[in-house]
């Protein structure tokens, strides 16, 4: 009996993940000091300063009791809040600020500006007969992927860009990380991994894994937004992504453009019109949420297949190279035309 996720469906397989969510932190000025005294904090977040008791405050930039010239407000009862956003390009760095009334007492506090996590980039995908489910909580950004082998296996490649990724592996049983220094078991708990890297995440029969990470899904396009799949195997090698399913499978989709299919087999939606059996075609995904199902659950002898592009639609194609929206004779014409050397 699988769990099921209950944010399953909004996850793309295969994407570099934006800005996490904005964050409010909280302060409260008490009679002769901050509480807390620090927090750490991300540009884009929301600083509030509460006044609980004493009296009054200020909520005033700076350090050793010096202004620095920046934040400078009272905080009191006819003022019970000082509120503040970090500006978007903020660098990394402490903001310190104090209570002027009150700074002989060392009242002060530090917000640590953090810079933003980095990127989870799924690379090569293969995965034999398993079940996966992956979602993300559209109100927090974390994202979450449980794979089940089975009788199956999996190899899942990964890389970081843009800064470190904690990843919160919640189960592990069976599965290893290989990198350039080797292969190692992976053990449940939080591992950070460095900008930079590059690891495959892999198991065989009778393996389980489930991770979390923060990330978010962007909103440009239409994209795969998330999948769960039943006996499922999935192939992902550059642009181009097969999802076969021996069992039953959903896929997510947001729309907003069109995303070039080609489905064999029991593959169905109920708002978009797929190509037929065998032939590759625009499918046009008005603005909304699609689903599209794979349902091989007829007989031994059923199938359901569907292959496409990952990263987004609308996508220009590099061997489109004359951009008329066709790959034909006419681009290798294109091609020969500019034979020779390009570099100065």
């Amino acid at each position: 009996m699988h769990r099921h996720m209950t944010t399953v469906a909004t996850l793309g397989l295969l994407f570099v993940s934006s800005i996490a969510l904005a964050e409010d932190h909280d302060f409260y000025a008490y009679s002769t000091s901050f509480s807390p005294t620090s927090v750490d904090a991300m540009p884009g977040d929301t600083i509030h300063w509460h006044y609980a008791s004493g009296y009054p405050h200020s909520v005033t930039f700076g350090s050793d009791c010096i202004w620095d010239g920046g934040l400078d407000e009272l905080l009191d009862g006819s003022n019970p809040e000082v509120v503040w956003t970090i500006p978007s390009d903020a660098a990394p760095g402490e903001i310190p600020f104090f209570c002027d009334p009150h700074c002989s007492y060392d009242m002060a506090g530090v917000i640590n500006v953090v810079g933003e996590p980095g990127h989870l980039v799924f690379g090569l995908i293969d995965l034999a007969d398993v079940y996966v489910d992956m979602g993300v909580n559209p109100a927090t950004g974390i994202g979450a992927l449980w794979v089940e082998s089975n009788d199956g296996h999996f190899a899942i490649g990964l890389e970081v860009e843009d800064g470190d990724v904690d990843i919160d592996f919640g189960t592990a049983s069976g599965v290893f990380m290989t990198d350039a220094t080797g292969t190692t078991a992976i053990a449940n708990g939080v591992m950070t991994v460095t900008e930079g890297s590059r690891f495959a995440i892999h198991g065989k029969a009778g393996s389980e894994f489930t991770m979390s990470w923060q990330d978010e899904v962007g909103d440009d396009g239409a994209d795969l937004i998330g999948i769960e799949c039943h006996e499922c195997s999935v192939g992902i090698n550059g642009d181009m992504a097969s999802f076969r399913t021996a069992d039953g499978a959903y896929m997510v989709f947001r729309g907003g453009g069109s995303i070039q299919m080609s489905v064999i087999g029991n593959v169905t939606s109920p708002t978009l019109t797929l190509p037929a059996f065998g032939e590759e075609g625009e499918v046009v995904m008005p603005d909304g949420v699609h689903y599209i199902y794979l349902d091989a659950t007829a007989g031994d002898d059923d199938l359901a297949w569907l292959v496409m592009p990952m990263g987004g639609g609308d996508d220009d194609l590099p061997q489109d190279v004359n951009g008329d929206c066709v790959v034909d004779v006419n681009d290798l014409l294109s091609l020969i035309g500019a034979w020779g050397s390009t570099c100065p």
